[in-house]
């Protein structure tokens, strides 16, 4: 069954001998798809200028992913997307004499959104529980693992949270 409960109209002219312009519903379906289609190509047109962690970090599907996601999962996701997050290595740029870049946990090595989701030691047990591997790289992560249980595992360590 078509839904028509959308207050969408298009204004068609049927070719017969008087040619009048009839208005008709659009179903609610094929709108939605329609904006469906541009935001994404909309969306692909912009991807062409990001910086290089997102443009590493990005998959297509995670364009589904986002919108089945709640509030706070949409932060974390978006923090691991762009980069911009609590980590040590995006802080020191905003504070560089009190903050180190060095990881807090670890301290051996700056602590990069590669250093949290593939190397550091403290956050060992935690990648193999949601990436069923211990050790590796954020281009693997988002190759391999859906947006969903990479936004599960950032959660589960509450590094973003930190205020």
């Amino acid at each position: 069954m078509v839904d028509f409960t959308s207050h969408i109209y298009i204004n068609m002219t049927l070719v017969d001998n008087d040619a009048q312009a009839v208005t008709l519903p659009v179903p609610r379906t094929v709108w939605r798809n329609a904006l469906r289609q541009r935001s994404h190509r909309k969306m692909r047109d912009r991807l062409k200028d990001m910086p290089p962690h997102f443009r590493t970090v990005w998959r297509p599907s995670h364009t589904k992913s986002l919108s089945n996601l709640d509030k706070n999962k949409l932060r974390a996701a978006t923090q691991y997307l762009t980069g911009h997050c609590e980590l040590n290595y995006h802080l020191h740029k905003y504070n560089p004499k009190n903050i180190s870049k060095i990881c807090p946990h670890c301290s051996m090595e700056e602590e990069t959104m590669n250093h949290f989701i593939g190397r550091c030691p403290m956050w060992f047990n935690r990648r193999g529980r949601y990436f069923n591997c211990y050790y590796t790289s954020v281009s693997e992560v988002a190759d391999s693992i859906s947006l969903k249980n990479i936004v599960g595992y950032i959660c589960s360590t509450n590094r973003f949270n930190q205020q």
